[in-house]
């Protein structure tokens, strides 16, 4: 009987234990649940406050919203086909025929759709018996640069060609970022000036409009002169005039007999060069040597003569 009832209160014992730690159980489940509904709940109320944070900043940094589109348009336009760049070439041209070159040359610039930004004539004074030589600065559009370099060469003979390309296509579209953005600020000073009362807030807004259209003007300028020197490249032309046109000098490539021919023809030509200058020596040392020649002869004359009538007076003495 006794052990009965020991055995039941040792099961109801159990049972009560059991039940008190499922209770527990069930009681841990749901305060985590309620902490995780807490910390959610909380996350949302900081990123509801949060979200009207930045929309109460967005006004505050519009400008900067405003600065980074025109930043990613001047990406774009960079990635694009659109390349800025300014070509500068040279050309020096030997010729026999210097006026003819000269007005070819330029007829030739005027029908490629270019001008002549300067140029410099020397060596053609009345008078002047050098030969003459002249420098040009060509502007010429970009599509007839390239073209431009072939042409040139039937003008003369090329011995020296140049060609140098600045790249400011990154530079440009900064530039042109930078006054979209300053002709905003531009705008919204103006409507700060409008709403202005005190004379000491004009003051401070209108010396920053001043500050921003001398900032304009300049971005301005430095667009437009690109455009310029993009839109029409710049070739400098150096034109000599030449007694003769000398051929290159043959390399080892060109063969041994090829060589020997040009080495010949240029001693040949080394001497035909001496003759002519001893010839041009002598004719301007003939009116200073007839006259000397003839005082001498004369000299000569007078002294043989003295010569003879001495030799004579002793003669006559003996």
């Amino acid at each position: 009987m006794y052990r009965k009832l020991i055995i039941w209160i040792l099961m109801i014992a159990v049972s009560v234990s059991m039940a008190g730690c499922g209770s527990t159980a069930s009681k841990s489940e749901t305060s985590k649940k309620d902490i995780a509904l807490t910390f959610n709940d909380s996350m949302d109320a900081g990123s509801a406050q949060s979200g009207e944070g930045a929309a109460e900043t967005l006004p505050a940094s519009s400008s900067q919203a405003e600065s980074n589109n025109v930043n990613e348009q001047s990406t774009d336009n960079i990635a694009g086909v659109n390349q800025k760049i300014i070509f500068t070439g040279q050309v020096n041209l030997e010729t026999l025929d210097f006026e003819k070159t000269k007005t070819d040359l330029c007829q030739y610039i005027s029908s490629a759709g270019g001008f002549i930004q300067s140029s410099t004539v020397q060596g053609s004074g009345i008078g002047y018996g050098g030969l003459k030589s002249a420098e040009y600065v060509f502007r010429i559009p970009k599509a007839g640069y390239n073209q431009a370099f072939i042409d040139l060469r039937k003008f003369g003979t090329v011995v020296l060609e140049q060609s140098n390309g600045e790249d400011v296509t990154e530079r440009y579209f900064d530039t042109e970022a930078r006054l979209k953005s300053l002709k905003i600020q531009q705008e919204r000073l103006q409507e700060l000036l409008k709403k202005a009362d005190k004379m000491e807030d004009i003051l401070k807004i209108e010396k920053e409009l001043q500050t921003t259209l001398y900032e304009i003007e300049n971005c301005t300028g430095t667009l437009k002169k690109w455009d310029s020197l993009v839109e029409y490249s710049t070739l400098n032309v150096n034109i000599s005039e030449v007694e003769q046109i000398k051929p290159a000098q043959p390399k080892e490539k060109d063969g041994f007999f090829h060589r020997l021919a040009y080495s010949f023809k240029n001693s040949v030509a080394g001497i035909g060069v001496f003759l002519q200058a001893s010839a041009v020596l002598l004719a301007a040392a003939v009116p200073v040597i007839v006259p000397l020649g003839l005082i001498g002869y004369l000299i000569f004359r007078l002294a043989k003569r003295k010569a003879r009538g001495l030799k004579d007076n002793e003669n006559k003495e003996k």
